[in-house]
């Protein structure tokens, strides 16, 4: 017999599965800043801090046209100009569209609720919900040619595969976007552009710079007529070497 026979705990034990965990891109904190730890629930400044929200749903929109008469849908080239003019409404992106030959298209959009839509108790359901009305609501709105309806489903991200160009699009936009916050923040903390401004329109720097334009204006003009002289010289200097050949010959 042998010895794991005999300790049963001497089997080796198996491995337990590992349950693959997925990155939801559109999540994002309402407000910057982190816990402090001691429970409170604000950051180090005494600032609350809101739960996560799912600031952005990924929609697949379905385009379904009743009487299909030409080989690309009419709403579908409208949609194409609504993208190519970026006159989608803000906080709506269209990331890929599915002209077909048949009766169904599809696209996929990016939509995200406006402030006064969005509900602190809002759960993230509610949010997709709300989400998928707003677009069918714009779609029916704008691409209503008569003969096409819209349906629009949440799309399950965690499941999905091939969207990760959508997630680095997200990433690259929430990056710019805090960038572009962070500068607003410093330049109206140090009121670097009401500064700016205030000096361009005082009176010294109104004087300096008429001064300067009347110096340089007068170096233009003195260098014009000092370039005029010089010619006048030479052209003089042409004529009389002329006139003086013409005598040697008589």
């Amino acid at each position: 017999m042998n010895a794991s026979d005999q300790f049963p705990w001497n089997h080796a034990i198996p491995p337990t599965p590992t349950v693959p965990t997925y990155h939801d891109s559109r999540t994002r904190t309402t407000r910057d800043g982190d816990d402090d730890g001691d429970g409170d629930g604000d950051d180090d400044d005494g600032h609350p801090i809101t739960r996560n929200t799912l600031a952005m749903t990924l929609i697949l929109a379905v385009h379904k046209v009743v009487n299909q008469t030409a080989k690309v849908s009419f709403s579908m080239i409208q949609l194409a100009d609504f993208i190519k003019s970026k006159s989608c409404p803000e906080g709506m992106r269209c990331h890929k569209t599915f002209p077909t030959s048949g009766s169904v298209s599809c696209s996929v959009w990016d939509v995200e609720l406006p402030d006064e839509q969005r509900e602190t108790a809002m759960d993230a359901e509610e949010m997709d919900e709300q989400a998928v009305a707003l677009l069918i609501s714009w779609l029916s709105e704008h691409l209503n040619t008569g003969d096409v309806t819209h349906e629009a489903y949440v799309v399950q991200e965690a499941f999905a595969f091939g969207i990760g160009d959508i997630q680095r699009s997200r990433a690259a936009e929430r990056a710019m976007t805090t960038t572009s916050k962070a500068v607003k923040d410093v330049d109206a903390k140090l009121r670097i552009t009401e500064r700016a401004t205030t000096i361009k329109d005082s009176e010294i720097v109104q004087e300096a710079g008429a001064a300067l334009s009347k110096a340089g204006s007068t170096v233009y003009h003195a260098g014009a007529k000092g370039v005029s002289r010089i010619g006048e010289f030479f052209s003089g200097s042409r004529g009389g070497g002329g006139g003086g050949g013409g005598g040697g010959s008589a």
